[in-house]
């Protein structure tokens, strides 16, 4: 008999084997590939055998190692996200990368049957259910009906905090995350492969582990960008990964959020997903600064709230630029230092003396005189956390001990905020709105109402909110407190503009000159014509990410749904003529 199987960790297609005997799919296996040994598991049977020589499969190694449902939401993962299985696949393992027996001993154990049955594939947005309640609620759960629960956390910040509180309350419950050490993470891996724990607590990977008694999901800041994976593997967003499995599964899958993603609230209103609770106003005090009557950094009313500071209070600043300033200019010639992959000007770390790119990542020493004119007159332009500490420093001497100390005044981007917990802070200060604004992208208005929202919810009740900004009517302002009517302005826009959630974007990153990009536009305009207005594609623009050197330019496609994209744009279509082409399915950006 013949088989396709998926090599664990290769991103190669699936590979056809041999077996004397019958094996069922979803099976451990090992295989033989280029002389190496390999682990795979039995994807699906091969109808027409090869014509030519196929290999045997060298051993089964668990015959009965994924369920056929959770190998279907790793295939389904596998085509909607334009990824090899065997990628999928290494998501779901601790350790693939070569071969180990005390590795394979442990997946040798006899996996044990699921037996809670659960039929709901509900999806549920929770709005404004505090984090106590929430805990509450869990071990409620797990006490009166069994089975497992996957609850996944944006960041580790909050994911070690809630795994400390449950731990003391909960033996069976554990976190799963990639900073555990490697023979620590194969024991606990095949601990919750064997039914051990009740709550498995992890961040956006731990979507792909084999839990065998799962009865529900939940997602935690299910609107939080850290969910989509933009660096390693393919681009999977590990909150709409948890939608699928769920319905897959047939388990119900809990979203909780203070601001809920767009998507997820007009899926709510649609009634796609169930909508339970309420947006509550906070008793805050929200002050707003017209910047352009400022002279400095720091308002004047800033300041006052500084010089009142008393010991044992917590003020946030935000400022959302790391370094000192958002690029230096000489004021003599105008000279701006440029990086030279990418054309963006450096940003200016004082404390490093270093210019760095954003983009990436590419470093630059500084120079104290102008390489084009030879002035030292230079002007520093945006404001970034180094700026802002050193101004804090200059007027509030008083102050250095707690900045340094970190003991009361914290200065940090949006992506700390996790660090606080809710009802924690007594001032928070954005510095710069037009910060959270700056980026050109669809999602960046969205994106900025909720880090407002998310700070009032750190804040104490009573508390002060400061927003310094250019643009004191902006909508974000005008509506913090009405979120309803912020969304549905943006809803409008967004149907207006056919972006999601009316559509599904999916961006082709080609790692190749412009010529072959325009190519690879050419085919697919010519492949999608009899769509129509079905599907939108866009000419092939430059994109500010590079590989091995080689830079990249994308090409934008919009459908009606991600399934359609799906249907629209196989992977041997893609792929056929060797490319370096990556795929992203509704990215977090467009432009990077």
């Amino acid at each position: 008999m013949f088989y396709r199987v998926a090599v664990l960790g290769l991103k190669i297609p699936l590979l056809t084997y041999f077996s004397p005997s019958e094996i069922k799919i979803g099976a451990l296996v090992e295989v033989e590939l280029k002389s190496k040994r390999c682990l795979g598991v039995i994807w699906e049977k091969e109808e027409r055998p090869p014509e030519r020589e196929i290999k045997e499969i060298k051993e089964v190694v668990n015959p009965e190692f994924f369920p056929i449902r959770l190998l279907r939401f790793y295939n389904f993962v596998s085509r909607y996200y334009f990824a090899y299985p065997g990628e999928v696949l290494s998501l779901a393992f601790p350790e693939v990368k070569r071969f180990d027996r005390r590795i394979w001993n442990q997946l040798r154990e006899e996996v044990p049957k699921s037996k809670f049955l659960i039929s709901c594939s509900e999806v549920y947005l929770f709005v404004g259910k505090k984090e106590e309640e929430r805990m509450r609620m869990l071990l409620e759960k797990v006490r009166q009906k069994g089975g497992s629960i996957l609850y996944l956390f944006p960041d580790s910040v909050r994911g070690e905090r809630v795994f400390t509180q449950l731990r003391e309350k909960w033996e069976g419950v554990i976190f799963y995350h990639s900073r555990i050490k490697k023979k620590e993470r194969v024991r606990i891996w095949s601990e919750i492969k064997n039914g051990k724990y009740q709550i498995i607590i992890g961040l956006k990977q731990a979507i792909f582990l084999p839990i065998p008694n799962l009865r529900e999901i939940w997602v935690e800041e299910e609107e939080s960008p850290f969910y989509k994976e933009e660096e390693r593997h393919f681009h999977y967003q590990a909150r709409d990964c948890a939608v699928i499995r769920g319905k897959i599964e047939n388990v119900p899958v809990y979203l909780f959020s203070q601001t809920p993603s767009l998507e997820s609230y007009y899926y709510s209103q649609i009634k796609k997903y169930r909508f339970y609770g309420e947006f509550k106003k906070k008793e805050v005090k929200v002050i707003i600064v017209n910047l352009r009557k400022e002279k400095g950094i720091l308002s004047d009313v800033l300041k006052k709230f500084l010089a009142n500071y008393r010991q044992g209070e917590t003020f946030y600043l935000l400022v959302e630029r790391q370094g000192f300033s958002r690029y230096i200019i000489c004021g003599d010639c105008g000279f701006i230092p440029r990086c030279a992959e990418c054309g963006f000007p450096f940003f200016y770390h004082q404390k490093e003396r270093v210019f760095s790119c954003h983009i990436c990542k590419k470093k630059s020493e500084v120079f104290d005189e102008c390489p084009n004119c030879y002035g030292v007159n230079f002007l520093f332009r945006g404001v970034g956390l180094e700026r802002v500490e050193e101004e804090l420093k200059v007027n509030f001497p008083q102050l250095r001990p707690v900045l340094a100390g970190g003991k009361g005044i914290f200065l940090g981007l949006s992506s700390e905020l996790n660090n606080f917990l809710e009802g924690s802070v007594d001032l928070a200060a954005i510095i710069s709105l037009e910060q959270l604004l700056s980026f050109p992208d669809f999602r960046t208005e969205e994106r900025a109402y909720q880090i407002l929202r998310s700070i009032l919810g750190k804040l104490k009740r009573g508390g002060f909110l400061i927003i310094q900004t250019r643009n004191p009517s902006s909508p974000i302002i005008s509506n913090l407190f009405r979120p309803i009517k912020f969304f549905a302005k943006v809803l409008k826009e967004r149907e207006y503009f056919f972006l999601p959630p009316f559509s599904s974007i999916a961006i082709l990153r080609i790692f190749r000159k412009e010529e072959v990009a325009m190519k690879k536009y050419e085919e697919l305009k010519e492949k999608l014509a009899p769509f129509g207005e079905k599907v939108v594609l866009y000419p092939p623009f430059p994109s500010l990410k590079k590989k091995r050197g080689k830079r990249s330019f994308v090409i934008l496609l919009k459908a009606k749904s991600g399934l359609r994209l799906y249907n629209l744009l196989k992977k041997e279509d893609l792929f056929s003529n060797h490319e370096e082409i990556e795929v992203d399915i509704n990215p977090i950006k467009i432009l990077t």
